[in-house]
Order: structure tokens, then C-alpha cells, then sequence
């Protein structure tokens, strides 16, 4: 027996074509009802989805072949007006199409759904037994909801924020731009780029250079994986309660006081359950985190 329960909005409509197509495996079909459910301008990036998925590049990339042989998605370049290939992108269908059968072996820039134009319009009532176009109700009642990766996650002043983390401190100005076309284009979240941070900080070997900020936001190296682990393995996570006294006074609560924000990879913030702040400062630290609350 299916149960289902009465919907009127944050939803999408979906062919269910698709679901009985017996060339795709349950994984694929999965992530082609997961894309389909993303808004028009949803960047497809394969690190996400291997992310949200929890499998590794080579599973990824099998997913994406059977999609795209299947006619689901077209894998194609973006040409400038005379002819020069700007980058490349992922269309995402609800029906197959008879073109793009290209290799999925390296990640795609500018990567956008392609089965729909974005519009704000309301979603059409499909007729009896049949499948309306496919439009998300979120794109019309909160349009920051779920349009690419949550711009709420940026605190004020990220990009400062960030950058006073950030060990090679050398051209600002350029790593501001590629900041702000990040949280622009929703590249990505500011919690990623701060834990992606950490783990550079950490697993940079000592004879390599430090990079330029500019260089490794424009290089997406938050999504770093350390060489010696396997495809699946992910990086040490930051473990709030090795943190010293002196990283607690000297490091957070400055940071806190002049940005009134509390970074999730500190652990629960204060008055949260299981706060791993020495209590001699939590005081302070609510107060500047009251302060942010109020300035907003």
C-alpha cells in the first residue's frame, strides 16, 4: 500500500516515464529525480553529487554515462560567438533526447538544468492521468530558498571573515572578486569554504607554497581530497574539542567579537547543548553572537 499525503506547495511535478525506464538502475534514476527536483538555474557539479550521494568520482561518473546514454542529460561545450569554447555543462531532461552522448571524465563549468526555462510562473494543473510540465513551487514562494546553494549560510562580512583565516595573506582584492562570485553564482556554502579551509591549512605539505586565495577559491580547492586517501574517503573533520585555551581566547572570541557569527565547525554554539567554549569566555561570546542578532 503507498500513502500519500495531500501537497499544495514545496513540491515538483515529474513525468513517470522516467521511474519505469528499465535501461536506467535505481541509482541513476535517483539522481535524475534529485537533479529534476533542483531549481532552472541549479549548477551541476559531479563533487556535489558525490557529496549529497555519499559514493565516490568513479560511481559518479557511471551514473552520469548512463544518464547521458540513456538521453537524459547532454554533456556539451559553451561556445563564445566565434567559436571558442568558454567551458562546458550538464542539460538535465524529463525525457530523453536524441543528442550530447559525450565522456563525463572531467568536470563541466557554467553547468545548468536545461528542461525548463526559469520563470516564476504557477504550476499547471496536470490533467486526469496525465503529467504537467515540471515547475517548482519554491521559485515562487521563497526564491532564496532553493535556488543553488542557501545564500543564509554567508554571514555578514564573509569574505573578511574567511580571509582573516586564510594563512597567505597577498592580493585581497582578487580574492574578494572570486569570494563574491562564488556566494554569487552559490558556487558553494560559506561552511564548506571555511571547513575546505581548515583542511588545507591542515594537510598542506611544508615544501609546497602557500596559494594565493584568489587561486584557490577560483580553483574550487575546498573540494580538495588529500593525497594518500581513497576516492571515498573524506579529510580529517576539525574536532572542536582538541582546541586549546589560547585558540578558544586568543583565536574564536575575536573572531566572534568583531563578527558577531559563530562557525559551525566550532562545535554547538553557546547556549546550545554540549558547548565545547571555556566558560570563563561564554559570556562574551553570547554577547557579541546577541549583538550580530540584533544588527540584523
Amino acid at each position: 500500500m503507498i500513502i500519500r499525503r495531500k501537497i499544495n506547495h514545496n513540491y515538483t511535478l515529474m513525468p513517470n516515464e522516467f521511474f519505469n525506464d528499465e535501461s536506467l538502475t535505481f541509482e541513476a534514476i535517483g539522481v535524475l529525480a534529485y537533479l529534476l527536483s533542483r531549481p532552472d538555474d541549479w549548477k551541476v557539479h559531479l563533487t556535489q553529487l558525490r557529496k549529497r550521494g555519499g559514493f565516490g568520482r568513479d560511481k559518479a561518473q557511471r551514473i552520469m554515462r548512463d544518464l547521458i546514454n540513456a538521453g537524459y542529460v547532454v554533456y556539451q561545450p559553451i561556445r563564445l560567438d566565434d567559436g571558442t569554447v568558454k567551458g562546458s555543462e550538464y542539460l538535465v531532461y524529463d525525457e530523453p533526447q536524441k543528442e550530447g552522448l559525450e565522456a563525463v571524465d572531467r568536470e563541466p563549468e557554467n553547468t545548468v538544468l536545461g528542461h525548463r526555462k526559469p520563470d516564476h510562473r504557477e504550476p499547471e494543473k496536470p490533467a486526469a492521468g496525465k503529467q504537467g510540465p515540471i515547475y517548482n513551487t519554491d521559485l515562487v514562494t521563497n526564491t532564496d530558498k532553493y535556488i543553488g546553494h542557501s545564500q543564509s549560510d554567508f554571514p555578514k562580512n564573509a569574505f573578511d571573515q574567511w580571509y582573516s583565516n586564510y594563512p597567505h595573506k597577498v592580493a585581497k582584492g582578487a580574492g574578494r572578486k572570486a569570494f563574491d562570485k562564488i556566494q554569487k553564482n552559490r558556487q558553494t556554502t560559506f561552511s564548506q569554504l571555511t571547513s575546505g579551509l581548515e583542511n588545507y591549512i591542515r594537510s598542506k605539505p611544508k615544501d609546497i607554497p602557500w596559494c594565493n586565495p584568489a587561486t584557490w577559491l577560483n580553483a574550487e580547492r575546498w573540494d580538495d581530497e588529500p593525497a594518500g586517501n581513497d576516492d571515498t574517503a573524506s579529510p580529517p573533520p576539525v574536532r572542536p574539542e582538541t582546541f586549546t585555551i589560547q585558540k578558544w581566547c586568543n583565536g574564536i572570541l575575536p573572531t566572534v567579537q568583531k563578527y558577531n557569527n559563530w562557525q559551525s565547525s566550532w562545535g554547538p554554539a553557546p547556549g546550545e547543548p554540549d558547548c565545547l567554549a571555556p566558560k570563563d569566555i561564554i559570556p562574551e561570546l553570547t554577547k557579541a553572537l546577541e549583538a550580530g542578532k540584533v544588527a540584523a
